[in-house]
């Protein structure tokens, strides 16, 4: 069991973040913004209790893409990290 996941995200800055009521988080989970959703770059920060092994959960942020964003693809990566585990 992981105790205390952390999920960590630098999201693109070419979206507008949504409210954080918007963000959809599962596995008991919750997640906040380190910094104000509309202060560049928008730090997403996600935290689960605990996390067994095996266990999958997802995330789910609605951007808003804007006119001026050019088509293709945008990257994203997040970091996810326990400072703890448990038998």
């Amino acid at each position: 069991v992981s105790v205390n996941a952390v999920l960590r995200d630098t999201l693109p800055s070419l979206f507008t973040a949504p409210a954080i009521g918007n963000v959809v988080v599962n596995g008991g989970g919750s997640c906040t913004y380190t910094n104000a959703p509309n202060t560049l770059p928008v730090l997403l920060e996600c935290v689960w209790p605990q996390i067994a092994v095996g266990a999958n959960f997802s995330v789910t942020v609605p951007f808003t893409v804007g006119p001026a964003v050019p088509p293709g693809s945008v990257e994203n990566c997040a970091v996810v990290f326990s400072s703890t585990t448990s038998d």
